[in-house]
């Protein structure tokens, strides 16, 4: 079996392979430990306006304004918003809604009813409720693509309301329908509307929807009305515009000596289960490294120079995100170089 390398200590005693690899492992802990001091000390830096150290290999700021105590913030590109001592990620938009007033209709029927509608303009747009009138019992809502008719997500009324977490593309028309399917009839609601009408997050409710295929699942048949008997058991659709990766942009000094790793180390707020944060780095070419893990030494693999460009990326969690997380208050980049 070979033998474990050695290493002579100061005090001529020996020192293994094995503890020169603990002290390299305590040692990078220490080192992460020292770094978040450094955070704690930037930030009194800044609060109480006493001049920074410099250093060589650690590049830091603290987001005492919207430009960062050091100004190192593009707040041209930064997409988060700023908030006191901190950048956050925010939720944007709000509800569509289109309501049946009084004067609905109402009779026993087994076909597919609701409205079709169009989406412009808006990524990230997320359907997260549809409202049926209470003069129908319909049971089942679902959305439809309103080119070929597709089923694309199906949810059980509860009440008046059926939850829905769907992505919505821009450009795309659809059907939100009311029924309770073919072989069950159910009491249907009507109205004479008209059409379009052009609500909030690009929305734009086309005309109300209806399958004129004799109830046959075969033989579909779709009715676009915009006048009368048009409006067909739908009230209300909400929808939520979810921003997953919103970003702060930092411009970065020059570097001397060339960067082979980095390590980003952060002092964050406002976390939820399932949200993240990462962070890119840009050279003057444009290159980049992208999806790179915090208090992780990442190499740099595609850069061709030294990063010029910090991004730190805040992005939601999945489902249902809260506005303002994640959101990061101070940043701390570690520099290797060769």
């Amino acid at each position: 079996m070979t033998a474990e390398g050695t290493f002579p200590k100061v005090d001529g005693d020996i020192l293994y392979a094995s503890e020169v690899n603990k002290f390299h492992e305590d040692s990078n802990g220490a080192n992460n430990s020292i770094i978040e001091h450094e955070i704690e000390i930037f930030e009194l830096q800044a609060n109480a306006s006493i001049t920074p150290f410099d250093h060589d290999s650690i590049i830091s700021d603290t987001f005492s304004d919207s430009g960062g105590y050091g100004d190192s913030v593009n707040t041209g590109n930064t997409t988060a918003t700023f908030d006191t001592n901190k950048y956050k990620r925010i939720n944007h938009g709000g509800q569509a809604t289109d309501t049946i007033d009084s004067g609905y209709s109402t009779n026993s029927q087994n076909i597919r009813r609701g409205v079709k509608f169009s989406v412009s303009n808006v990524s990230n747009l997320t359907l997260t409720q549809v409202v049926k009138s209470s003069a129908t019992d319909a049971t089942t809502c679902e959305l439809l693509d309103a080119t070929g008719g597709t089923l694309l997500s199906s949810q059980t009324f509860s009440g008046n309301n059926a939850t829905f977490n769907y992505t919505l593309t821009a450009g795309t028309t659809y059907i939100i329908i009311a029924w309770s399917g073919y072989i069950t009839s159910y009491t249907g609601a009507y109205k004479t509307d008209s059409y379009p009408k052009s609500e909030t997050n690009d929305i734009t409710f086309l005309a109300g929807a209806y399958d004129n295929g004799d109830e046959n699942p075969d033989s579909v048949d779709w009715v676009f009305p915009t006048g009368v008997n048009s409006q067909i058991g739908i009230i209300s659709i909400t929808t939520t515009v979810v921003s997953p990766d919103e970003y702060v942009e930092i411009n970065l000094p020059t570097i001397s000596g060339t960067v082979t790793d980095t390590e980003l180390i952060i002092r964050d707020s406002d976390r939820e289960s399932g949200d993240n944060i990462t962070y890119k780095l840009e050279d003057a070419s444009a290159n980049t490294d992208e999806d790179l893990e915090l208090e992780t030494m990442n190499a740099l693999t595609n850069l061709v120079s030294n990063p010029t460009i910090l991004r730190i990326n805040l992005i939601a969690t999945g489902t249902s995100p809260t506005t303002g997380s994640p959101a990061v208050k101070t940043f701390a980049l570690k520099l290797w170089k060769s």
